[in-house]
């Protein structure tokens, strides 16, 4: 076994690792820090408050779309350039294996379930913060076309998060872009082309 490739594969491996503390911290960050922002809107009665914690959970879940993008560049690099040459060291294309048939076993029932344990917490942050936005401003109000535009506009923000969920949770089909991109990489040089074309 090449020391060279299973030190890099040890290296990969230490940063996916690193990059995963990272999400869960921001993870943690963000729940904190949105509970303590909602329960001073709460104990103040600021209506306007509740939509504070989107300022912090937008750019966290962005932050953490990164990191998991990231990921996924560095686990496909690891199947097509390490594990094929490292005994018995297959973690990475066996769990990729693994994930795509999962994939295709949900595609066949046909009812996909929503799992509120895989990526959806900020989503559903952002579903709380505004439903108590929306409940606190609209009470004790007649509601009118200026109150509905009120109410409406910062659901925006609600679908800017979904995007962002949706794009996390789609991750694994750029895992298999990178695939194919570390594949046709290693086929240049294997071929020995020019690595600009």
């Amino acid at each position: 076994m090449d020391n060279n490739l299973l030190e890099e594969y040890r290296i990969l491996h230490n940063e996916i690792n690193q990059k995963i503390a990272l999400q869960n911290t921001i993870l943690t960050f963000t729940i904190t820090t949105t509970v303590a922002i909602l329960t001073i809107a709460v104990s103040e009665n600021i209506t306007i408050i509740y939509l504070v914690p989107f300022f912090i959970i937008i750019p966290m879940s962005m932050r953490i779309a990164y990191y998991r993008s990231v990921i996924s560049k560095l686990s496909a690099y690891i199947i097509i350039f390490l594990e094929p040459n490292l005994k018995d060291m297959k973690w990475e294309t066996r769990n990729a294996i693994l994930g795509a048939r999962l994939r295709q076993k949900e595609c066949k029932k046909k009812n996909r379930k929503f799992a509120f344990s895989r990526n959806y917490e900020c989503l559903i942050l952002s579903i709380i913060c505004y439903l108590l936005y929306v409940l606190d401003y609209i009470k004790d109000k007649t509601i009118t076309l200026c109150i509905i535009i009120i109410v409406a506009l910062p659901v925006l923000f609600v679908l800017w998060e979904f995007i962002i969920t949706k794009r996390i949770n789609s991750l694994d089909q750029v895992q298999k872009e990178w695939i194919n991109e570390w594949e046709q990489l290693k086929n240049k040089e294997e071929n020995k082309e020019d690595f600009n074309g």
